[in-house]
């Protein structure tokens, strides 16, 4: 991943009672919580490869649940992808005074130029 972490919110009753922890080669879990949410911080070492990461959720020593999450590989060229920007906008610049919808708008008191 171009930044190599990634947080998820788990949401569920009592699920900051747990923790999540998981095995993955290159891969990194910490946990914050809260009383119905848990955050669990996933942090690559840019070593990790893409497949199925198993994120188990414990209590103690016992497995309450588990959650597949699926590191994807990133795609070809996706790196030169540009956000959105001012070139993806068009700014009108007629002012509806022009389509006479209302011809008292015409001329305004005080501006220099006149219909």
């Amino acid at each position: 991943m171009k930044n190599n972490s990634l947080q998820l919110m788990i949401h569920g009753k009592d699920i900051g009672k747990t923790k999540a922890s998981l095995e993955y080669n290159g891969v990194n879990v910490k946990n914050s919580t809260g009383p119905d949410y848990l955050f669990v911080d996933i942090t690559d070492g840019n070593s990790a490869k893409p497949g199925m990461i198993t994120i188990d959720f414990k209590e103690k020593d016992s497995v309450l649940a588990t959650y597949k999450y699926e590191l994807k590989a990133r795609v070809e060229g996706s790196a030169k992808r540009t956000g959105f920007n001012t070139s993806d906008m068009m700014y009108l610049i007629m002012p509806d005074r022009f389509a006479h919808g209302d011809p008292t708008n015409d001329d305004m008191p005080g501006m220099l130029e006149k219909a």
